[in-house]
């Protein structure tokens, strides 16, 4: 392998991993989350990689779920204080 062809391939890994890090800062990740993730990323062990993510995506699923139930209030309350107004 020539010189040029492993500095390549090298510049290639680092644009890879700096993407992929940047992907899990914007889906909300914590600065925890994503040093795990890549110390597992540069063990290679795409089960806690996977478990990682995992785990986030229910954290979100769960700030959903709430957001949704604070919303479903919100609009009765309006609901009501509307229809007191009549």
């Amino acid at each position: 392998m020539t010189y040029k062809r492993l500095i390549r391939i090298m510049e290639d890994d680092f644009y890879e991993a700096d993407n992929l890090i940047q992907n899990i800062v914007d889906a909300g990740c914590s600065e925890k989350e994503v040093s795990c993730f890549c110390e597992c990323y540069k063990r290679q062990d795409r089960g806690e990689e996977l478990n990682i993510l995992e785990v986030h995506r229910e954290e979100l699923l769960c700030d959903i779920h709430q957001i949704r139930h604070s919303m479903e209030l919100l609009e009765q309350m309006l609901s009501t204080l509307r229809d007191d107004d009549i």
